[in-house]
């Protein structure tokens, strides 16, 4: 599990605390490089809960702000940048020894379509990926869905996500996974043309 907030992050290591010899934790961002980075989020006050805030943390400060305005009045002169520890993705890999996956869950409130691109989907091929798709433009969404059909993968978007399976194994899940649709409009809940 990759935290890049310190704060979050000491939460995230008290949270797993009982099954630490099972998750890896690692406090970083995924970004274009190893060392560090600007990373945005909102500042505390008193009006406003720390839970709340800790989902608007992103390497996009625009993302930031327009996911913070839906929650926080006057997000904009609430976002403050802070350095974090950044790390690529192959460099996450095979620092810990990660040479399979079979669940990739990117939930970067913006960030997701640039983590997304560093994924090797030949040497990695995580069965099951699931990307937010929220605050991404209708673009970057498309280029997401686009790499990953073309790849093997099914895409099935609800709510804020976009699950994707690698449907090239014919087997039970497979089977399941074809039986879905969507709990909600799907022209509803995708990126609009920001």
């Amino acid at each position: 599990m990759v935290e890049p907030v310190p704060e979050v992050f000491a939460r995230l290591k008290r949270n797993f605390a009982a099954v630490a010899d099972r998750v890896t934790l690692v406090n970083a961002a995924i970004a274009d490089r190893d060392g560090t980075a600007p990373f945005y989020l909102l500042a505390r006050s008193r009006d406003t809960e720390v839970e709340v805030l800790d989902v608007f943390g992103s390497m996009s400060q625009d993302a930031v702000r327009r996911s913070g305005e839906l929650f926080v009045a006057r997000a904009e002169r609430r976002t403050i940048q802070i350095e974090v520890q950044t790390l690529t993705f192959e460099s996450l890999c095979e620092r810990y020894g990660v040479d399979r996956i079979d669940l990739l869950a990117i939930d970067a409130e913006g960030y997701d379509a640039e983590i997304l691109q560093q994924v090797d989907l030949r040497s990695l091929r995580p069965r099951l990926l699931c990307f937010e798709h929220l605050f991404l433009d209708r673009a970057a969404f498309g280029l997401c869905r686009e790499r990953l059909e073309r790849a093997g993968y099914e895409t099935l978007s609800e709510q804020r996500d976009t699950w994707c399976l690698d449907t090239t194994i014919s087997d039970r899940l497979t089977s399941l996974w074809r039986g879905l649709s969507p709990g909600a409009n799907a022209d509803s809940i995708l990126p609009n043309d920001r």
